[in-house]
């Protein structure tokens, strides 16, 4: 049965750098969590397609490079890059995941990506958006 890291690499070199959206169905636990994707949770792989959707239809180019990946029993730990492209516009995001392993597929994953340094990069959001949003008083309180 393939270890968490051994899957993680597989779910970035072959649904984002191939963009094989059926390897989404062989990867993913039919009972997936992942988290920190939007507001809540995304469960299952049917619930996944949207986002995988949105990526390749929004980017001309998506490439993931897992940098490194520590594994602990069930659970790997990959540290990785993106590079996105849009028209003339190459953004690099940086980013780490925590990814559980169950039954020779990916369980449950957690994400945790530079998006908001991704969106200032596309000119989405003024470079100064953090500085704007605090003094402005809209604070959480």
């Amino acid at each position: 049965m393939a270890s968490a890291s051994v899957l993680v690499r597989r779910w970035f070199e072959e649904v984002w750098n191939q963009g094989r959206r059926e390897a989404i169905g062989e990867l993913l636990a039919p009972d997936v969590i992942t988290h920190n994707l939007g507001p809540e949770p995304v469960v299952g792989p049917e619930a996944f397609y949207p986002t995988f959707d949105f990526f390749v239809e929004t980017f001309d180019r998506l490439h993931f490079e897992v940098l490194s990946c520590h594994e602990a029993g069930e659970w790997a730990f990959p540290q990785c890059r993106a590079t996105l492209t849009k028209g003339d516009k190459t953004v690099t995001l940086t980013g780490i995941c925590m990814a559980r392993a169950a039954d020779g597929k990916l369980a449950e994953c957690f994400n945790y990506w530079n998006f908001l340094e991704m969106l200032i990069e596309f000119g989405a959001l003024p470079d100064d958006c953090m500085a704007q949003t605090l003094a402005d008083g809209r604070r959480l309180e």
